[in-house]
């Protein structure tokens, strides 16, 4: 469902008749499906979903959109390997991720995906022509590690001035955004750390 504000300060959200949002591949074996994050480029609406593919791993699937109700898939942009950790849940199994959030952040993005109880982040090069994310760096977090580096993160903040190294980039990200999920204790954490920051 879509809902548009009358003005900046939201005081009333007109619902808009329901759209055909985001849809799975046709084949594809989805072990789940969810948590959007849309953002604007030059050429419209992008938005990434939380998923994975029966077998072969979680993922973070990219589509496209001119006018937000109407979406085209692009492909993964990002994908991880079946662990075979033995668990009830796709997510704490590896084989599901989910509450993806892509951003940049001083000329370099981040992307950030919940899955196997901890927050796992990777920063690296964003092809806006062919859509294509590059990891250079990765990493994960569990919740101590987001409040102790959102301490520091804190402690340099003087000003924009200073600048982010890539460590730096994702423990902003981390405090920034909503990574909530109820599998995931790196993820509640985040919320804690969030007003902080």
């Amino acid at each position: 469902m879509l809902a548009t504000a009358e003005d900046d300060g939201l005081p009333a959200l007109e619902e808009a008749a329901r759209s055909r949002g985001p849809r799975a591949a046709r084949g594809y074996a989805a072990t789940g499906f969810r948590d959007p994050c849309p953002w604007r480029e030059d050429d419209g609406w992008y938005l990434v979903i939380g998923s994975g593919e029966r077998d072969k791993g979680g993922c973070v699937l990219l589509y496209r959109s001119q006018d937000l109700r109407h979406w085209e898939y692009l492909h993964p942009l990002a994908h991880g390997t079946r662990t075979g950790n033995p668990a009830p849940d796709s997510v704490d199994r590896g084989d599901m991720w989910e509450c993806p959030d892509f951003f940049e952040v001083n000329g370099q993005h981040c992307l950030f995906y919940s899955s196997e109880n901890k927050v796992s982040w990777a920063t690296g090069d964003y092809d806006k022509e062919t859509h294509k994310f590059t990891m250079k760096r990765t990493g994960s977090w569990t919740g101590r590690q987001c409040l102790l580096r959102a301490k520091a993160l804190r402690a340099r903040r003087a000003a924009d001035s200073v600048g982010l190294g890539p460590r730096d980039a994702v423990a902003a990200g981390l405090c920034r955004v909503g990574l909530g999920g109820r599998h995931h204790a790196a993820a509640r954490a985040h919320h804690r750390c969030a007003g902080s920051a």
